[in-house]
């Protein structure tokens, strides 16, 4: 929130009463002031702007009044408003909570009540028109000295001719269009959130479909053909296959890609909504290569979990050992009783192999040791670093446990 000005600050530090026009509202980011005169009796006196913070905004509404009720000033305490918006992200009613007043307290009600022309201009009929000026499109709507504008940052709209009073600075786009013309002479279904691009359906409408787009492309043939790219990569390079996710906020506007995991089922359903049969050859077997590594990799992490689990908690998971020649490799579970370290590794099936690196490393460390790297192993009072004596590396397959 913008910090608000001192009382008093001299902006405009002196002038002519008789041609100055003090009145009026001032913005300094989501912050707006009141602006007024104040004489000061010095210096055989002059005017300066005083600044007074009337309203706070913020997407849903706006914060006014003060934060201790004023009686010698009839001011309200802090009142906390709300916008309910339609379709076109139009203001049309202002709810108002419950406040303390100077007087006692006010009960919660509508404090403005706004309907529209097509065009976007208010009607006479309404409730507490001048409570709040953001009207059609949630924009500021200028009536001093009977101007009747839309400031919509590129340029100003008059509602009452559905024209605005300088060309769409993006003209060239819409050669067929006048380029005074406001919404492409359709405000009742489009929107111009700031004076130069046409957006149909309004929020709402625009927000529902970028759920609706990142629906599709997520669950599309273009994600089919990610997963059984990334699978045939996958099954060359011994990686695991991904998916993308076109994410959304909470209003259903598109924010971002996010890379993650494709599984196995993820796989399969890709080969079978894009009819993966007209590719032939090596692309086929490194997508089902890919498949079946990412089966096996979540069969061997359910099992692994299971071992850890028969360890119990004294343990460090994970943790990365430097046999002599250099090599590392991660143990799947380190334990440290009194002076004994015990090393285990968890195999998800009877023929799962072991890795080049484990191949390498786990010889030298049975028979010379080794060196902890990281800092995982520091739970157990191994830190990085530290020297383990000789010390077998123990396999755990899924036999261990239908013996026991």
């Amino acid at each position: 929130m913008s910090v608000p000005l001192s009382e008093d600050e001299v902006l405009q530090p002196t002038y002519t009463a008789a041609t100055y026009d003090y009145r009026g509202t001032a913005y300094a980011g989501n912050v707006e002031y009141d602006i007024s005169k104040t004489f000061i009796n010095q210096y055989g006196g002059y005017y300066i702007d005083k600044y007074t913070l009337n309203k706070v905004y913020n997407t849903e509404g706006y914060t006014d009044g003060t934060i201790i009720p004023d009686e010698t000033n009839y001011r309200y305490g802090i009142r906390y408003n709300y916008y309910r918006r339609d379709h076109l992200g139009n203001n049309r009613e202002v709810w108002t909570t419950e406040q303390v007043n100077y007087g006692g307290t006010i009960p919660a009600f509508t404090s403005q009540r706004t309907q529209y022309y097509p065009s976007g201009l208010p009607w006479a009929e309404g409730t507490g028109a001048s409570v709040q000026n953001k009207k059609y499109n949630g924009k500021e709507f200028i009536e001093a000295h009977g101007l009747d504008e839309y400031n919509s940052q590129a340029r100003m709209y008059y509602p009452a001719i559905m024209r605005t009073t300088t060309i769409d600075p993006l003209a060239e786009k819409y050669y067929s269009i006048s380029p005074y013309a406001w919404c492409g002479n359709n405000p009742v279904n489009a929107i111009d959130p700031d004076g130069r691009q046409v957006l149909i359906g309004g929020p709402a409408l625009t927000n529902g479909l970028q759920r609706i787009t990142a629906f599709v492309v997520n669950n599309s043939d273009l994600q089919d053909i990610f997963i059984l790219g990334s699978a045939v990569v996958a099954g060359i390079t011994g990686g695991e296959p991904k998916q993308f996710a076109i994410t959304t906020n909470d209003n259903g506007q598109i924010n971002g890609v996010k890379i993650l995991p494709a599984t196995s089922d993820d796989v399969n359903v890709a080969k079978e909504g894009l009819l993966l049969p007209v590719v032939s050859g090596t692309a086929v077997k490194n997508v089902e290569k890919a498949a079946r590594m990412t089966e096996n990799a979540a069969k061997g992490k359910a099992f692994e979990k299971q071992v850890g689990k028969s360890l119990g908690n004294n343990k460090a998971s994970q943790v990365t050992i430097e046999a002599a020649d250099g090599t590392r490799t991660k143990v799947d579970f380190v334990q440290k009783n009194g002076g004994k370290v015990t090393l285990t590794e968890a195999k998800g099936s009877q023929t799962a192999p072991l890795t080049p690196n484990q191949k390498k490393a786990h010889p030298q460390i049975e028979q010379s040791g080794g060196t902890v790297r990281g800092n995982k192993g520091t739970t157990v009072g191994l830190p990085n670093g530290k020297k383990i004596p000789p010390t077998k590396v123990e396999i755990i397959r899924p036999k261990y446990f239908e013996n026991r």
